[in-house]
Order: structure tokens, then sequence, then C-alpha cells
């Protein structure tokens, strides 16, 4: 079929109009998109005088049934999706403005920059002043005034439960009161804490009457739902960050045989394995027990190795079985607390590198780790292995090279073989003074 049978085909109507503006105009490192000047700086001042009249209506109610209300605003600042957000022109110490708290919010492979940003009362114009600057002074090189600030910011809003909260959505406290951390700032530390306890107290709001203490910031908890915790922003200048509190694993540790074993079981019902894994953490420790119920899945026996078999391959001291529980769950407190599936995707391995009894001579550490490889990689040779060192020594090379290091040394290189390996090694026991 010949070309001039086809029609040649015009979009329409697909076309924007910009000014252009150097990508490089926010400095080096800052990824800034092309904007039209009059248009963006209009459409930012009208954001910001949206915020401003949506504050006023919210403060206006608030006194009007007596309830406590914030002096200042609260405003959240987005970048485009894929580009930064200048986040250190947000904030002005001096005039009172302060950064609260920066998060990224995922749209795909790329992310979305969003700042939480206080403006005390009498700063209303600060952010405005800065819009207007952009869209009728230039700088001596000819680029509009703050454009490096102005241009990053895809919108601005006043400031919502969102803004504040900094842990996972799910974790959110939508209808019935939990524990929070309430992040505060804190200039004044007794004082900036008196009030806000008076405005919890105000608001009936249960607060425990201890605190934690960092430079510029107290974490108190409260137990309140997400209406609470909104309402507390409302009534508060001092509100940074918001996160659900977490139970301590003393809980857990605490119950009886009976209850523990009720909690092993649950979790133990949401494992899923995964049925193609190919990847394995290789423990090399005191042995590992895979009788445990929250073991067995990922360990079998035929990855249990010992350098010695007259060794055995049980777990002689308890540390590698606590190891293995690490390397399958990581924080096991966080599952206990959910009731989501839990999706294992690597098995364990266990080397047996100590001894149960006596030491191992200091001179066989490098061949006896290279003898445990062996046996693992001869057991399971297709696997991709995490080879974990979880043994220190008290006296032995201290950091300095010897034989040992030797030996990791050839087997990550593949110096011998060529194959490459990756290896973690714990590093403890090194003397305070040695360089």
């Amino acid at each position: 079929m010949s070309k001039s049978q086809y029609s040649l085909i015009f979009i329409k109507g697909s076309k924007e109009d910009h000014s252009y503006t150097s990508p490089q105009s926010g400095g080096p490192g800052y990824r800034l998109p092309t904007r039209n000047r009059r248009n963006h700086g209009d459409r930012l001042l009208e954001k910001l005088n949206d915020a401003w009249r949506e504050f006023e209506e919210v403060k206006n109610q608030r006194e009007a049934v007596a309830l406590p209300v914030s002096h200042g605003i609260y405003l959240e600042f987005k970048s485009r999706i894929g580009f930064d957000l200048v986040t250190k022109s947000l904030e002005n110490i001096k005039q009172g403005i302060r950064l609260l708290n920066v998060k990224s919010s995922s749209g795909g492979e790329q992310e979305t920059v969003i700042a939480t940003v206080y403006i005390p009362a009498g700063k209303e114009n600060y952010f405005i002043s800065k819009v207007q600057a952009y869209l009728d002074e230039d700088t001596s090189k000819g680029n509009p005034k703050n454009a490096p600030l102005v241009e990053s910011i895809e919108n601005v809003q006043l400031a919502i439960f969102e803004s504040f909260w900094q842990d996972s959505p799910e974790l959110i406290p939508e209808q019935n009161p939990e524990w929070c951390e309430v992040w505060i700032r804190t200039n004044k530390r007794d004082a900036d804490l008196v009030e806000f306890v008076q405005t919890c107290t105000t608001l009936g709001i249960e607060i425990q009457n201890s605190a934690i203490f960092f430079p510029e910031r107290t974490v108190v908890l409260v137990k309140a739902d997400k209406a609470q915790l909104t309402e507390l922003f409302q009534a508060s200048d001092k509100i940074a960050e918001y996160r659900r509190a977490r139970e301590t694993v003393r809980f857990f540790v605490e119950l009886n045989n009976v209850e523990q074993t009720e909690w092993v079981e649950d979790i133990r019902q949401r494992i899923e394995l995964d049925e193609d894994i190919d990847t394995s953490i290789y423990i090399l420790d005191t042995g590992i027990n895979n009788g445990h119920r929250l073991i067995e899945l990922s360990l079998s026996d035929e990855d249990l190795h010992s350098y010695l078999d007259d060794w055995g391959v049980h777990d002689h001291k308890g540390h590698g079985t606590n190891m293995a529980g690490v390397a399958i769950f990581g924080d096991l407190s966080k599952e206990l607390q959910s009731q989501d599936h839990i999706e294992l995707k690597h098995v364990i391995e266990s080397g047996k590198i100590l001894p149960p009894t006596g030491e191992n001579e200091p001179k066989l550490y490098g061949f006896i780790t290279q003898q445990l490889v062996s046996k693992a990689e001869i057991q399971a040779p297709e696997r991709k292995r995490i080879i974990c060192m979880a043994v220190t020594t008290d006296q032995y090379d201290q950091g300095k090279p010897s034989s040992w290091s030797g030996a990791i040394d050839s087997l990550t290189s593949g110096a011998d073989d060529g194959v490459y390996r990756l290896i973690i090694l714990s590093a403890g026991n090194v003397p305070k003074d040695w360089g």
C-alpha cells in the first residue's frame, strides 16, 4: 500500500505556551519546572489568599463558641510531581516563620515533596510579598526575583490533618482514640509544654504526664482520634508532627507462655511463603533452632550446617535463633500489632561457626568461614545468598588485617573461584582507643 493512500493527521489544541525559564534557575541540585511567570504567580497569589480566608473562617467559628484557636496559620506547600521544593527558603526564623516537617508522597516512580510551615500572626503577607516580588521585580541577572522558591511551589493550601501525620496512613486513628505522639515546637520548653497541656485539658484530650525533650521539639503522648487531633492543631500554635505511639516489646515479653503461644500462632496463620524463593540470609552464629514456630517455615533441616558434625547444628546459646528472628521479620512488634498478611520472600540458612564448648583456634577462623560458605553453596548452589557474620571475637585481630579478614576478602572478591559474594560483618569489641 503506497504512502499516498494515507491522509495527514493534524493534532489541534494540544500545545501550551510558556515563557522560557532556565531549569537551573534554582541553583545546582534543584529540579525546577518551567513556569509561565504571570500565570504561575497569579495562581499562587490566589491560593495564598484563599488559605487566609479559610483560616479566618475557622478562627471566627471557634471564637464564636469560645474554643481555643491558634494565633498563626499552618500552610502546606507542595512541589510539582517529579520536581524539588526549595524548602530552605520556606523558613525565616527571625520572622517567626518555621518549617515544621517535610515528607514525600509517591506518585508511581516519582515523588511530590510536601512541607508544612507555621506563619505567626502579623506575618500574613510574608509569602504573598515573595510571590508579588516574583511577578514585578527582576534580579541583577534579569531573572524573576525569588524564582527558585516560587517556581518550586506547585500548590499551597491551608494545612490539614495529613499535613502533620508523619506515619503510615493505615495507622491514623480514624474514629477510635489511640495513643499518638505529638511533636510540639518548644522555644521556652517548660512554658510551651504547660501551654500545650492546658490546651489539651480544655479540649478534653487525655495526655500523659511525661515528655521527651529534644532541641526545639518536645514529644508528648495524647489519646485522641483524627477529629481531636485536627481540632488540636486548630487550637494550638505549637504542633509540628503527629505519629502513632508504638507499643513497647515489654508488653509481649512479660506475657505468660500460653499467651505468647497465642500471639505466635496468630502470626503463623498470616505468614505466606513465596513458592519461588531463590534468596537466603545465611547466618554464621551459634546455630539456629528451627523448631520454633516462627522460624521453621523459613529454615529447613537441609539448610542447617556446622563446621564439625560433632558440634551439632542446634543453637547452644540462643544468639543465632534470635538473629534468625530479626533476619526473617525485622521488627516483630510491628507484625504483632498488625493483622496484615506477612509475605516472606527469603529463607534462612544457618552455619554454626562457634563450638558448643571452648573456643576456635584464632588462626582457623578464616578457614572455618570458607568451609561453612562452601557447605551452603553445595547444598543450594542456585540461591542468591546474603552471608551474615553475626559473631565477633574479644581479642583476635580487633579490626586489623588478619588471616580471617583475608579469607573474607577472598570470598567477597571471588579471587579464588570467580564468584562474588555479599558478606555483612558485625563490628564489635573494638577498643575505643584503637585507631
